[in-house]
């Protein structure tokens, strides 16, 4: 799309940048054959009316993207035809000397302001030079009434002309800006989209990480345990239970999380604060011993904060699985207020953690927070370790 938009511009601006030599071109073939329809009747008077007329579409041709030598080939012809009676225009070419009022419109359209204010002061007075010659021309006898009449027209005609370019200068100008927003729009959207990307591809690995990394500690936990209580079959059943029951339900989450790339996810929905209690439940069958306390009444949360508040959970016990002592508890409180919710998980026995950890879990935590709206803060000590979340009830709703 931005390609598209891109190459529309240069189309654009090339055939713009090509209406005035165009037109200069058109009044030369105008001027042949003006000039050929002279020489039959015998009329035409040779080299003398090429030099004003190629000047005059030299101007033409230069006048928006070369304002300078437009202005400086219009004031050289003006200046020959002043000073050599040759070069003027006759009562039978004076229709080439309309060209000047196209060098006049090129000039009110050029880009540069400079040169466009100057521009005025040159037409007007080239206008009126014109208007003068062209009064001697067709004027009887040449009368002071008759030359102030051609200037005062010339100098209307030359800046009707440089109001006109002005305005098309205006035009121009708008819809290159209207041209330049939409290719910055389009540049955005693909910035946007290429940000997207790299926000969800950080989503996905955040997602597999807390899945992940809950369920190996499930297992890795069970299977120890497993291990050294070899020569009590029953107990080692129960721990295999427990293995496979986390393993099914991580390969769940993670079928659910592919599901979510394309469309929505189909048959059971993402995990939210409803699935804390079984997510709890495989806490306490790896060894934590964890204590739910809720409190308060129960507020409506989107899904994606629900997501985000179960996600903090797990990787809040995750922590408590590998670094809390199994001789203490691991509390967890959900408590509902007036404008949110409030999440604390406090274990105990963490030794040598530090709380300012900047590992993927705490830095998912956080953002996990931030994307539902609401904060968290994590302290830690060498005899507890204490992740609180608070997420509002109103945020993206």
């Amino acid at each position: 799309m931005a390609y598209r938009v891109y190459m529309n511009t240069r189309k654009v601006g090339w055939l713009r940048n090509a209406l005035e030599p165009l037109a200069s071109v058109a009044y030369l073939v105008y001027f042949l054959l003006e000039g050929a329809g002279r020489a039959r009747a015998g009329q035409f008077g040779g080299i003398e009316q090429w030099v004003p007329t190629v000047g005059i579409a030299i101007a033409i041709a230069t006048s928006r993207l070369s304002p300078w030598v437009s202005m400086a080939v219009s004031s050289f012809t003006l200046l020959a035809q002043a000073l050599l009676p040759d070069f003027r225009f006759d009562q039978n070419s004076w229709p080439t000397a309309v060209g000047f009022i196209a060098a006049f419109v090129g000039l009110g359209s050029t880009t540069s302001r400079i040169a466009r204010h100057l521009a005025l002061g040159v037409s007007v007075a080239s206008g009126a030079a014109i208007g003068a010659m062209l009064g001697a021309a067709l004027g009887a006898d040449a009368q002071p009434e008759t030359l102030a009449i051609g200037a005062l027209f010339g100098a209307a005609a030359g800046l009707a002309g440089w109001v006109v370019g002005v305005a098309v200068g205006t035009t121009d100008e708008r819809r290159a800006l209207v041209r330049a927003r939409e290719r910055a729009e389009q540049e955005l959207g693909l910035a946007s989209a290429a940000l997207g990307a790299i926000a969800e591809r950080d989503r996905i690995a955040q997602d597999v990480h807390d899945i992940v990394a809950n369920s190996l500690s499930v297992v890795i936990a069970q299977a120890e345990g497993a291990r050294a209580l070899a020569d009590s079959p029953g107990v080692t059943s129960v721990a295999l239970q427990a293995i496979a029951g986390s393993a099914r339900a991580a390969l769940v989450e993670v079928r659910m999380l592919i599901e979510t790339l394309g469309e929505a996810p189909i048959g059971r929905a993402l995990p939210g604060l409803s699935d804390i209690d079984e997510l709890v439940g495989r806490m306490v069958e790896a060894g934590v011993d964890v204590r739910v306390h809720r409190s308060g009444e129960p507020r409506q949360l989107t899904p994606n904060q629900e997501l985000n508040a179960y996600r903090i959970t797990q990787e809040a016990l995750t922590n408590a699985l590998k670094y809390a002592s199994p001789n203490e508890p691991t509390t967890l409180l959900l408590t509902w207020q007036e404008k949110g919710l409030t999440l604390e998980v406090v274990s105990r026995g963490t030794s040598g953690r530090a709380s300012g950890g900047k590992t993927r879990g705490l830095t998912g935590m956080r953002e996990r927070a931030a994307m539902a709206g609401g904060t968290l803060e994590i302290a830690g000590s060498a005899e507890s370790f204490v992740v609180t979340a608070y997420i509002p009830g109103s945020a993206l709703t």
